[in-house]
């Protein structure tokens, strides 16, 4: 778990799509862990278990809906400036 909300009892992880695309391993594996790391943290008392990638932390709109969809308020607003640089960061280089 990378975050945790104990007042609204919301766990959240960044999650990479790297490894479930199969060069780290079967990512069936991956997926497998991934869901059983969930069922104990709802055993565990958290209500939900958010999962967000890159694409979701350069777009703030898709963030804000999927922690405000869980709950979580809004409490700044995000930087689009820096969310644009890191979109650009993470663009693959372009063929010369």
């Amino acid at each position: 778990m990378d975050l945790w909300w104990p007042q609204l009892r919301i766990a959240g992880e960044a999650d990479g799509l790297l490894k479930y695309d199969g060069r780290f391993g079967d990512p069936r594996v991956a997926i497998k862990k991934r869901e059983d790391r969930d069922r104990r943290l709802r055993a565990a008392g958290a209500r939900a278990v958010l999962h967000w990638g890159w694409d979701d932390l350069t777009d703030p709109n898709s963030l804000v809906r999927l922690l405000g969809g869980a709950g979580l308020p809004v409490v700044a607003t995000p930087d689009t400036a820096h969310l644009h640089s890191l979109a650009a960061a993470l663009r693959p280089p372009r063929p010369r």
